[in-house]
């Protein structure tokens, strides 16, 4: 069985070029009831859209209650929006780091932009990849 929570938080101030607002805590779980993701939710507008989205860093965990991934959501304009994918060891170093378009915001293909990170599970780097 696959449970959820929205919990509601609080109205954020707009800025001159954008706001954000119905901001919401969102959180699942595991059948066993640990967390499995959990992170914002909101209204964003700005830049000529306005959409409910993900906001700011989400945070996914394993059925142990492991951090296994977390999700940043930069939302701004179509040449500035992007999100960061980390993936994590079950030691707790970081595995990759990832970087892309955010695609949810400009209903744009995913696209791999600028510098993806590999770690060794000591926490070293192994590997870089460059996108434009």
């Amino acid at each position: 069985m696959f449970f959820s929570a929205q919990i509601s938080a609080f109205q954020l101030k707009p800025n001159q070029d954008k706001s954000i607002t119905d901001k919401r805590l969102f959180i699942s779980y595991h059948p066993n009831g640990k967390i499995k993701q959990k992170g914002y939710q909101g209204n964003y507008s700005g830049y000529g859209i306005s959409t409910g989205m993900s906001l700011g860093t989400w945070y996914i965990y394993d059925k142990n209650g492991k951090l296994i991934e977390t999700v940043y959501y930069h939302n701004d304009k179509p040449t500035k929006a992007y999100i960061l994918k980390k993936t994590y060891y079950p030691n707790g170093n970081v595995k990759s780091i990832k970087r892309f378009n955010n695609y949810q915001l400009y209903q744009a293909e995913i696209d791999s932009i600028g510098t993806w990170s590999y770690f060794d599970e000591r926490g070293n780097l192994i590997r870089i990849e460059k996108y434009r």
